[in-house]
């Protein structure tokens, strides 16, 4: 009997994986409806994948697995909407095939999501798609598998694995690691990992090597600053005549572009970008350009799954070139932000919604950008100024504390907004740019005239208005700046009225920290 149980759930888990690899790519959808704002994923066709919706999306599916954010708790969900960790953690750090690091506690526990386990629990974990994974334990670093221990926590530093070695530091010397655990030496005075990549920078007697994980030395005596490495390739910046350009080699060490380029980029193994003084050209990794200088933005990130597709941005405008860089018939749209193109869509994102278009361009699909609004005016257009609220991650009032803090210097200023049911916080510069936003968290349905928790400052800003001598006058919101706008609501229509800062000031005796404070922090815990 046991061993029909066993064989039923081995059954039931390879079905369930066989059903996860056929539902192909799926997208996050925001979307608003009766229950408010939510995340829902759909499939290619854009058909709800499955009945569930999210508050918040932190990773979606590049692979098989998307981070969610759902109530109270974070969620790692596979492609039929399953939540794949039965046990409380704090966030994701890393998912790398069925492998997940998460964060709990101050540590580091790696799951298996495939068998839905548990497999170590230590200070800091590195997560490897399978194989030895280096792990720290009492603020060193050690090796080992899942079955066994390989190496003690006895390193300084410990880098991945390659085919048979890895590289490590003990005492400030560096040392290749079999897959035993021996030690041999390896011949630099210092060894760095080479930014995200699997490479590694070995250092001797002032010359700058290229390592492969095996601590190999692949390209040797470095002329030049390393500044970028990807697909193979490096960007390189030397010195030419009295200014600083940028070649690309190969991680062996063969030049495919001169020092020749400003602000170099690698798109793909075929193409990169370079600034000139109109924007970014197109250029193929043997230093063809196909471009003029006139793009903002260029992203070859799917070329080889998407038709031989390159994205860009033009004047605030998508743009799709072909292999030859030519701009070709395709979507686009006013104030893009971002743009992409896979093997299902054009991608574009403006600052309010992301649109999704099919390869005949019909536009499909929108996604809602949740962002805060310019002024709170522009949201009470359907006369209901209230605000619904959702729990939100631990922390949010203590990071709403610090942009507080930021309001008292001379060139802030801290909007309040609502976009479907959230409350939105912004602290902005002088010059626009937001510094700080925050979703705050409310204990339920909520006026907004109750956020003027004080009766008394309620009543002494509607006596100080020009509404002052109107009946069921009510406050429902404001925007704080240098001066105060302060909205009312007299049944169905809403007024606005500017208060100069100096004489609210004078009036209440009340800095503009603590008057922020004191309207809105028994509403939010804003002490907390």
């Amino acid at each position: 009997m046991k061993k029909a149980l066993i064989f039923a759930i081995t059954i039931l888990m390879a079905l369930s994986l066989v059903a996860c690899n056929k539902v192909g790519k799926l997208y996050p959808i925001m979307d608003m409806d009766e229950d408010g704002i939510s995340y829902k994923f759909y499939n290619a066709n854009m058909d709800l994948a499955f009945d569930q919706a999210y508050d918040d999306v932190i990773s979606y599916f590049e692979g098989d697995y998307a981070v969610v954010y759902k109530g109270n708790q974070i969620q790692i969900i596979n492609k039929l909407g399953e939540s794949l960790v039965s046990e409380d953690f704090d966030s994701v750090a890393d998912i790398n095939g069925d492998r997940a690091i998460l964060n709990k506690a101050g540590k580091n526990i790696l799951y298996d999501l495939k068998a839905q386990k548990a497999l170590a629990t230590y200070d800091y974990i590195k997560a490897e798609a399978s194989g030895i994974f280096a792990y720290m334990d009492g603020g060193k670093w050690g090796y080992r598998n899942i079955n066994e221990v390989i190496v003690e926590p006895i390193y300084d530093e410990a880098y991945s694995f390659g085919v048979n070695f890895a590289v490590a530091i003990k005492d400030g010397t560096p040392l290749k690691i079999d897959k035993k655990g021996e030690e041999s030496p390896l011949d630099y005075e210092e060894v760095l990992k080479a930014g995200d990549s699997d490479y590694l920078i070995g250092l001797k007697d002032g010359q700058v090597d290229l390592l492969n994980a095996d601590g190999e030395a692949i390209f040797t005596n470095i002329k030049g600053d390393i500044v970028d490495i990807n697909y193979d390739m490096l960007v390189i910046n030397q010195r030419v005549g009295g200014s600083i350009k940028s070649a690309i080699y190969s991680v062996k060490g063969k030049e495919l572009v001169p020092a020749d380029f400003d602000d170099v980029r690698l798109l793909s193994k075929k193409y990169f970008s370079a600034r000139g003084n109109d924007g970014f050209a197109l250029f193929k990794t043997d230093g063809t350009r196909l471009t003029d200088y006139k793009y903002s933005y260029l992203n070859a990130d799917n070329f080889d799954s998407n038709g031989g597709i390159i994205c860009s941005i033009r004047d605030d405008q998508a743009y799709f070139l072909d292999k030859n860089g030519v701009e070709i018939d395709a979507p686009t749209a006013e104030g893009t932000i971002d743009v992409k193109k896979d093997e299902n869509f054009y991608i574009i994102s403006t600052m309010n919604e992301v649109l999704y278009f099919d390869k005949d361009k019909n536009l499909v699909k929108t996604s809602l950008i949740p962002k805060p609004l310019e002024h709170l005016s522009y949201i009470i257009e359907d006369q209901k100024p209230y605000i619904f609220s959702k729990k939100l991650p631990a922390g949010t009032n203590q990071a709403l504390n610090s942009a507080i803090d930021e309001i008292t210097k001379d060139d802030r200023k801290i909007e309040l907004s609502i976009h479907g049911d959230i409350l939105y916080v912004t602290v902005k510069t002088a010059k626009g740019d937001p510094t700080f936003m925050f979703d705050i968290s409310l204990p339920a349905k909520v006026e907004l005239s109750d956020l003027f928790t004080e009766s008394d400052m309620r009543d002494r800003l509607i006596a100080m208005s020009a509404f002052k001598d109107e009946a069921d006058i009510k406050i429902v919101g404001f925007v704080l700046e240098n001066d105060l706008d302060v909205y009312f609501k007299k049944g169905d229509e809403f007024l606005k009225e500017k208060f100069a800062y100096e004489d609210i000031d004078d009036y209440l005796d009340k800095d503009q920290a603590t008057f922020f404070k004191s309207v809105l922090a028994p509403s939010i815990n804003v002490g907390d």
